[in-house]
């Protein structure tokens, strides 16, 4: 990187005066001192995400899969895997580079774990029917965390929850004798009436 350069929008970098850091740069023309300053890269830690080139961090929102494999509920069923996605947005470049060892797979490992956690709380039922009481839940959770790594948290979306055939077998079987006793009742009541 030049002693002169653009830093493009919805981006920043980390200048790092004498290996220390320094300030963080927002997008525009700017200019560094030779020799004394260097740019921050994260390409190592963070790989090819919340960044460009090594070097810009990404200030627009991202996004980070979690998927849970063999995960119980709270009844005993074992999920075969469990997705979701987490909706980020770095809103302190300093905090997220040096408060946490790596931001993308902390943020990965830290969702994966809040979703575990909750997905332990409740019956298949439950997570079936109440999708968004556990976004909800499992984003409160990770709000402290992800705050201390400058970072806001915007949202948390499940988008699949997948069960063994021993599992699907079951649920049909319980919504087939649900079904068979609301026509009986239906038809006693109608008898009666």
């Amino acid at each position: 990187m030049g002693i002169i350069f653009t830093v493009p929008q919805g981006h920043c970098v980390i200048i790092e005066r004498l290996g220390k850091a320094n300030r963080v740069m927002q997008p525009g023309l700017r200019f560094r001192l030779p020799f004394i300053e260097t740019v921050r890269s994260v390409a190592g830690e963070w790989g090819s995400e919340a960044n460009k080139q090594g070097i810009f961090i990404e200030l627009t929102e991202q996004q980070t899969d979690a998927t849970a494999r063999q995960t119980q509920t709270k009844d005993n069923v074992t999920l075969k895997a469990l997705d979701a996605v987490v909706y980020w947005k770095i809103t302190d470049p300093m905090r997220a580079l040096y408060e946490v060892d790596n931001l993308i797979t902390s943020v990965r490992d830290t969702a994966l774990n809040a979703l575990r956690a909750q997905i332990g709380t409740r019956t298949l039922d439950e997570l079936l029917s109440d999708r968004q009481s556990l976004n909800d839940d499992i984003a409160a959770e990770l709000l402290n965390t992800m705050n201390r790594w400058g970072i806001r948290l915007n949202r948390v979306d499940i988008q699949e929850i997948k069960y063994d055939e021993s599992t699907a077998d079951a649920m049909r079987q319980q919504m087939e004798a649900e079904r068979r006793a609301r026509a009986v009742s239906l038809e006693a009541t109608g008898e009666a009436e």
